[in-house]
């Protein structure tokens, strides 16, 4: 998991959990062997919203960016298998098996806006991600083998080693 501040002093909390998370009054239910969340909290400490992330395996956040100056949230994370549930979103990796990325844009009020996945043979578990005051979108982690983020732009490592970089 991961923390990031706004300007305004709030605090946006990433991370996983198995079963269910409590925030306050919000219950978030995992669906599978552990999900994803997000939450805000203003500089004193009381909650504001929760939302989650994820299906039947294993999902987690790795990290965490608010866009300074701005309104939104992005959240970057890793699904196993073949698919994963964020906000209104289906991704799909066409395999059932190893890790794949994503990345998802939430407003600073906890609505959902979009999801991108990375998909491919062996994609790293600990991407990062960061935002600047324009709304440009930073996105950097690692890759074996093949990496596909959609729109016909797939990496391929030669020869496939670990090591391997991207930034989109």
């Amino acid at each position: 998991g991961s923390l990031s501040m706004d300007a305004a002093g709030n605090v946006f909390l990433s991370g996983t959990y198995n079963g269910t998370a409590t925030f306050d009054s919000a219950s978030l239910p995992d669906s599978g062997l552990g999900d994803f969340y997000i939450a805000k909290f203003v500089s004193n400490g009381t909650f504001l919203w929760a939302r989650r992330g994820g299906h039947t395996n294993s999902d987690f956040a790795s990290d965490i960016a608010v866009q300074p100056g701005g309104s939104n949230v992005f959240v970057a994370a890793t699904f196993y298998g073949a698919s994963t549930i964020v906000g209104t979103y289906t991704l799909t990796s066409g395999m059932n098996f190893g890790n794949q990325i994503h990345v998802s844009k939430w407003t600073t009020d906890g609505t959902f806006v979009w999801a991108k996945a990375a998909t491919g043979t062996n994609i790293s578990t600990n991407s990062k991600f960061g935002a600047d005051a324009t709304g440009n979108a930073y996105w950097v982690g690692g890759f074996t083998g093949i990496a596909n983020f959609g729109g016909g732009i797939t990496l391929t490592s030669s020869p496939p080693n670990p090591g391997n970089t991207f930034v989109a």
